[in-house]
């Protein structure tokens, strides 16, 4: 055991005087970390260009479908066979919430065909959860699509 000391008339610290230290070591970090030099007045700040609202959706253009194959958790419903033209995008829409994976092929199986789209011309096919996927069909032909995950579900887009 240690021997104790009398107390000297120290007490313990006051709440309140530790939260006051608290906040001011918080205060001298946070001055510290916003930076550490002082500007003169011939410096001038380096202007920063924010993009805008409109820059934004210009660099970017977003894709308008030409049609829509609509699913819900294991079918294609509506109109499976949409007819576009080469260049031409077409939107695979799921609003049920269902995984699908989308492929070119028939029965579940995927078939490589020259000159689908390459997000459906793979085994790994284009995934669809919950929402829509629009795919751009470049070159003109008929491509059989299927869903590895629901092999009954076929649909056929012919590009013109």
């Amino acid at each position: 055991m240690y021997p104790t000391q009398p107390d000297r008339g120290r007490s313990a610290p006051h709440p309140v005087r530790w939260a006051v230290g608290l906040l001011g070591v918080t205060a001298l970090l946070l001055l510290a970390a916003c930076g550490g030099s002082s500007s003169s007045a011939s410096e001038s700040p380096t202007p920063t260009t924010v993009p805008t609202a409109t820059a934004m959706a210009t660099a970017t253009p977003a894709v308008s479908a030409a049609a829509t194959i609509t699913m819900d958790e294991f079918n294609f419903t509506g109109n499976a066979q949409v007819t576009i033209k080469a260049g031409q995008a077409v939107s695979f829409d799921d609003t049920h919430g269902s995984i699908h994976i989308l492929v070119i092929g028939t029965n579940g199986q995927f078939q490589a065909q020259k000159g689908a789209p390459p997000e459906l011309n793979s085994a790994n096919g284009a995934h669809v959860d919950g929402d829509a996927v629009t795919i751009t069909f470049p070159t003109a032909g008929t491509y059989p699509i299927t869903c590895t995950l629901h092999p009954h579900m076929q649909a056929s887009v012919t590009v013109k």
